[in-house]
């Protein structure tokens, strides 16, 4: 299917599971299509599943990831999160039936996102501890968002040396059990050739210190690391060899987070977890719901780095409204639409305090980056973003600095 029919086809089926209507789904010499239906049998079900996964392992199990336009290869990430949004719908409508088929069609998925080049059928005879490795730290996602395809073998990219990788097999990893001073397990160190790898808790969940790059894991805290990585590097013809910005939002309300593409093809992802800048975070690493571009200067783009790296360098207090206040006040955009707890007027937010305290009580986790002291001194200050005109002003900063005013959905 070329880019429109997957826009079609993503964009019908994901209705049709969010409104839970009923439909099925057929394959045309083209690709494939979907019928709407006044109700489905579990047989009907089924068969759509198996036609929806084998069209997936026949036409993109064979592709070369890195290859690919990357506005393409993110509508085939969609298109196999719809398939396993799919499954586990049906799974639990159908519940005790298929079994084999709806473990099958996983497992098609598992290979697809490790990068197509494992049978499914060997899924099934993965290490245990290697599939909860996998599962648990969400490699799959992580490898199918960067477009790293492991090799029928299944070893892993580590970084082994500085900007040296090696895929290493789970077999060869050397483990070091952790215990505190009860003997109390707590978690491994993985080593090869006596070089530490990774480290992860007992059931295999990677700690923070290690972070899934665009050549694979490498020792990297996203928040306490001094420097922004790039998450991913492609060629920069794609974005014409320029400096570009994107403001990425999710479906959740108010989430967003940025990519700043550079001239020389690196890219990094910026957004916030717990409070703290984070480069890159996970959301980027499932959809989205739009993608705001905008150009800018190569200046700009040093001057937004570098304000960020201090942010990161110094761990402050952030959130989203942040992120979108270091890009207003660098591209010289249109003040931000805001919310205030009470009112932008010193007098008027002293006069209301009162109300501004029962507010902020009830409301703390709109304005994450405030506290009690800023409500009492200077109340004025304390807003989130306004979250019904945040959508238009994204809309105004990618016209007036790319000539497009609409989502890059």
């Amino acid at each position: 299917m070329d880019l429109f029919e997957l826009d079609l086809f993503v964009d019908a089926i994901s209705k049709y599971l969010k409104l839970n209507q009923p439909f099925t789904i057929l394959q045309e010499k083209k690709g494939l299509t979907w019928e709407p239906a006044y109700s489905v049998e579990s047989n009907k079900d089924l068969e759509s599943i198996q036609i929806f996964s084998d069209y997936l392992m026949v036409n993109v199990g064979v592709l070369d990831f890195r290859a690919l336009p990357e506005e393409y290869f993110y509508k085939i990430r969609a298109l196999v999160d719809l398939l396993d949004r799919f499954i586990k719908d049906r799974k639990k409508k159908h519940s005790g039936l298929g079994g084999e088929l709806f473990e099958e069609a996983e497992h098609k998925i598992l290979a697809l996102r490790l990068g197509g080049r494992i049978h499914y059928k060997e899924i099934r005879y993965i290490d245990k501890e290697m599939y909860n490795f996998i599962k648990i730290n969400g490699l799959d996602r992580k490898f199918f968002a960067l477009g790293i395809q492991l090799h029928s073998i299944l070893a892993l990219p580590f970084e082994i040396e500085a900007n040296r990788y090696q895929e290493i097999l789970w077999n060869e990893l050397q483990r070091l059990n952790l215990t505190d001073s009860s003997g109390r397990l707590y978690g491994y160190r993985f080593f090869y050739n006596e070089q530490l790898l990774m480290e992860t808790n007992t059931d295999f969940l990677l700690t923070e210190e290690f972070s899934v790059l665009y050549r694979g894991i490498t020792f990297y805290h996203p928040r306490k690391a001094l420097h922004i990585a790039p998450l991913d590097k492609r060629s920069s013809i794609e974005w014409k060899q320029k400096n570009l910005l994107e403001v990425i939002t999710l479906n959740k309300r108010g989430a967003l987070f940025l990519l700043l593409r550079k001239e020389d093809g690196n890219i990094y992802c910026i957004g916030v977890n717990r409070g703290k800048l984070s480069a890159p975070v996970d959301s980027y690493f499932g959809t989205y719901r739009c993608r705001y571009k905008m150009g800018i200067t190569k200046e700009e783009f040093n001057s937004i780095f570098d304000i960020f790296e201090r942010e990161k360098y110094y761990k402050k207090s952030l959130n989203e409204k942040g992120l979108l206040s270091v890009i207003q006040n660098t591209l010289n955009l249109q003040p931000l639409p805001e919310k205030m707890l009470v009112s932008k007027y010193r007098f008027l937010a002293y006069f209301m305090l009162p109300y501004g305290i029962i507010k902020f009580f009830c409301r703390r986790k709109k304005y994450p980056c405030y506290g009690w002291k800023d409500v009492f001194i200077r109340p004025y200050i304390v807003s989130s973003m306004n979250r019904k005109k945040i959508t238009r002003w994204l809309e105004e900063a990618s016209l007036s600095r790319s000539g497009e005013d609409k989502c890059f959905e």
